[in-house]
C-alpha cells in the first residue's frame, strides 16, 4: 500500500509540470485531459460557484486503475466514472482520498458499488472524521440546503450576489450551476 501512495504522490506532483493534451470528452460535467501515457485528469466544466466538485486523477496501470479523489456525490462520480470508461475497461483497484473534504470523498460509494475489490487509501484521520464530525457536517448541510437555495434564487432574481452587490456574469453562472 505504501508503494501505491508513493507512486500516487509522485504522479500527482509530476502532472503539475506536464502540459495537458485533450482526450476524448465524455458527456456531462467533466472534460478528460490526457496528462501522460496512462494518466488522465477529469476537469470540471461547470462554472465555479459556491459548491465545488473535485477534479480527479486516473492512473491506468497494466491490470487496473488508481483513482485520486472522488467527487461531491454519487451523481458527479458516476459521470466521472462514465468518462473513465471511455478510456479503459480496466477495474479500479485503488481510490486515494487526499483529504477529507466532501468534494473529494463523497463519491467513494460509487467505486465501492462498481468494483468489489477496490481498496481505499487515505490518512487514518478519515476513518474517524467521515462517520463522526464529517457526517454531522453533511447532515447540517443537507438540512440547510432548502433555505440556502431560496436565498440564492432570491438574490439571482434581484440581480445581486450573496454579499448584496450587483452580480457579475461569472457569479450568476456559478450560482445557477449550484442550484442545478
Amino acid at each position: 500500500m505504501k508503494r501505491f501512495l508513493a507512486v500516487g504522490a509522485i504522479l500527482v506532483a509530476g502532472t503539475l509540470v506536464l502540459r495537458p493534451v485533450r482526450a476524448q470528452t465524455p458527456a456531462g460535467m467533466f472534460e478528460f485531459q490526457k496528462l501522460a501515457d496512462g494518466v488522465y485528469a477529469s476537469i470540471r466544466t461547470e462554472p465555479v460557484g459556491l459548491g465545488v466538485d473535485a477534479n480527479n486523477l486516473f492512473v491506468i496501470g497494466d491490470d487496473g486503475v488508481v483513482v485520486v479523489d472522488t467527487n461531491f456525490g454519487p451523481s458527479s462520480t458516476r459521470q466521472a466514472l462514465a468518462g473513465l470508461r471511455t478510456i479503459t475497461d480496466k477495474p479500479v483497484k485503488y481510490v486515494i482520498n487526499t483529504h477529507p473534504h466532501d468534494d473529494h470523498v463523497l463519491g467513494n460509494q460509487v467505486y465501492r458499488e462498481a468494483f468489489s475489490g477496490v481498496e481505499f487509501v487515505g490518512h487514518p484521520f478519515l476513518q474517524e472524521y467521515l462517520p463522526g464530525k464529517g457526517a454531522t457536517n453533511r447532515s447540517t448541510q443537507v438540512k440547510n440546503l432548502p433555505e440556502f437555495a431560496v436565498a440564492v434564487t432570491g438574490t439571482l432574481a434581484k440581480g445581486l450576489n450573496l454579499a448584496g452587490q450587483p452580480i457579475t456574469p461569472e457569479e450568476r453562472a456559478g450560482y445557477e450551476s449550484d442550484l442545478r
